[in-house]
């Protein structure tokens, strides 16, 4: 009967690791699907941003240098970190592939392999074939950013991040501690807000031993100190660009911005509840079990300062549950990335934190009954597997979106004799074909109005002074884009409206006409993009 049941119970495992293996693989299939799509259509409105800063670095130009400052045209107004795309140049001399294929490639590796160390993570800390195996599609779920796999940093931080809680937790690796605190200070060149595994790390080593938490803090102080000084001094315009200019992403405080914070949890709520409410329970059961007693112990300097009954490698889900959370308070407030702070900060350790629960409820039930909970335990995997696809949509192109994209080129190529002023949209067009575009993604932060508040404030002008050229760069290049448009010395220009800082269709409507207008969907996104041809000189189209 024994046997019987146990033939029974793993009969039930794979009842449904089946479904989810197959649900793997359809989500993999759309991922490299849309991939290979995405290598002549963008996914996101700023991926232009990503390649034409890699694409500096490859002709050996300094995207941060002050040479740049001196020139008529711009350079690339980039207001993420450069380890993203200096690894990707790098990749570009090793493997002299196409530019859009290693920014997605990178990406896409990114992704698969910070799936894999989730989902061993999950395999350590529990028992059953299903939480490791389910563990891996929710975790390709959490790179969620318009269309997965994009030329974005996004997910090689992921990656990275990952990687050091992965390395935190191996017992007796030497040197841990330091290399814990080279990911952590590179995390913050490849993007800011990864900057939370400082405080997740500081929180973990104090319950090993103040040595190591001492030791990780003076390695990351001097790593930060000697990286900060290499920056200074090779990419000197760097921190304008990444404290100064990046502060018109307007993450501020206020009443809104709260109760988008909120809007937020509520939709990962819809997501992730039922792993919430486990966290919950497991809360109540390490206290029942006495394990959330803590002594706090000031002597013995490589005694731990924090004393828990919390294994290791679950205390350490325990500091990234409880550092992002309270990190989403600030960076939940910026309204430029819905949910993707939550995704990739907080929710791994919702899933991991969650399944570990389950497993600890139904591991110690015996005959029946874990059967039973077997059957549960397939019921929630399936159900968080339906709610993460359902609540976080993948866009795929369709043929009418296909056509959209093949319509607009077909504009693109009839004027491409001609200069044209590219939006946005179309950069990926303008990089395959050696054509300049100047919007790129970041380059509304060079508005008029962001100039005169550098200009009305004393403090900024002496903290900054770099930002002051980089505004009155960008001023007189929009002063000349506007003037070649009332020449007509644009063959066609695209436009979409509400998102150019330079040009509008009034002042477009004198020597221009507006020959169609275009919905192209970029991710989950789509845009109206305006095509303007010269008055009584269009060079094709309808």
């Amino acid at each position: 009967r024994k046997m019987l049941l146990s033939k029974n119970i793993l009969y039930s495992q794979w009842l449904m690791i089946i479904p989810i293996i197959l649900y793997t693989g359809m989500l993999l299939y759309q991922m490299i699907s849309n991939t290979m799509t995405g290598l002549t259509y963008p996914n996101e409105l700023r991926e232009g941003v990503n390649i034409e800063f890699t694409l500096a670095l490859l002709e050996g130009k300094n995207p941060y240098g002050k040479q740049w400052l001196n020139e008529n045209i711009p350079g690339p107004c980039y207001l993420y970190p450069f380890l993203y795309c200096s690894v990707v140049a790098a990749l570009a001399k090793l493997f002299p592939l196409d530019i859009f294929f290693l920014h997605y490639g990178l990406t896409f590796l990114s992704i698969i392999a910070s799936g894999g160390i989730i989902s061993l993570m999950v395999k350590e800390q529990t028992k059953t074939k299903i939480a490791p195996v389910l563990a891996f599609p929710l975790a390709l779920m959490f790179h969620w950013r318009y269309g997965y796999v994009g030329a974005v940093p996004d997910s090689f931080g992921f990656f990275l991040f990952t990687l050091a809680i992965f390395f935190s937790t191996r017992e007796g690796k030497r040197n841990s501690v330091f290399v814990n605190g080279v990911i952590t200070v590179l995390l913050f060149y490849v993007k800011q807000y990864y900057i939370l595994l400082a405080g997740i790390f500081i929180l973990y080593y104090i319950k090993q031993s103040k040595k190591q938490a001492v030791q990780y803090i003076f390695f990351c102080a001097l790593l930060t100190l000697l990286s900060a000084g290499m920056v200074t001094l090779f990419f000197p315009t760097y921190w304008t660009y990444a404290f100064y200019l990046l502060k018109g992403t307007e993450v501020y405080v206020s009443k809104k911005q709260f109760l988008y914070v909120l809007e937020q949890f509520a939709y990962m709520m819809t997501i992730y509840g039922i792993f919430f409410i486990l966290i919950i329970y497991r809360i109540y059961q390490l206290g029942k079990e006495g394990k959330l007693k803590c002594q706090w112990k000031r002597k013995g300097f490589k005694e731990p300062l924090l004393s828990l009954g919390i294994e290791n490698k679950e205390w350490i889900q325990w500091c990234h549950f409880l550092i992002s959370g309270l990190g989403l308070f600030y960076f939940g407030l910026n309204d430029g990335a819905y949910l993707t702070y939550y995704l990739q900060l907080w929710a791994p350790s919702l899933v991991i934190l969650g399944l570990i629960t389950w497993e600890e409820i139904f591991l110690g039930k015996e005959g029946r009954k874990k059967l039973i909970f077997y059957g549960l335990y397939g019921m929630i995997a399936l159900f968080s597997l339906f709610l993460s696809h359902r609540r976080l949509p993948f866009h795929r192109l369709n043929k009418e979106d296909l056509e959209a994209w093949k319509e607009a080129y077909a504009y693109l190529d009839s004027y491409s004799k001609e200069e044209i002023y590219h939006s946005a949209t179309t950069a990926f067009y303008a990089f395959e074909n050696h054509q300049y575009v100047y919007d790129t993604g970041h380059v509304n932060i060079t508005r008029e109005s962001n100039y005169e508040i550098w200009k009305n404030s004393k403090t900024d002008r002496w903290l900054f002074p770099y930002a002051g050229k980089i505004y009155e760069q960008h001023d007189k290049h929009h002063e000349r884009i506007r003037e070649k448009v009332q020449e007509g010395e644009y063959g066609l220009i695209t436009l979409v409206q509400g998102l150019d800082i330079v040009l509008d269709e009034s002042l477009l409507e004198e020597k221009y006409e507006k020959i169609d207008t275009i919905s192209l969907y970029l991710g989950n996104m789509a845009y109206d993009t305006q095509f303007w041809a010269l008055k009584d000189k269009r060079a094709g189209g309808k």
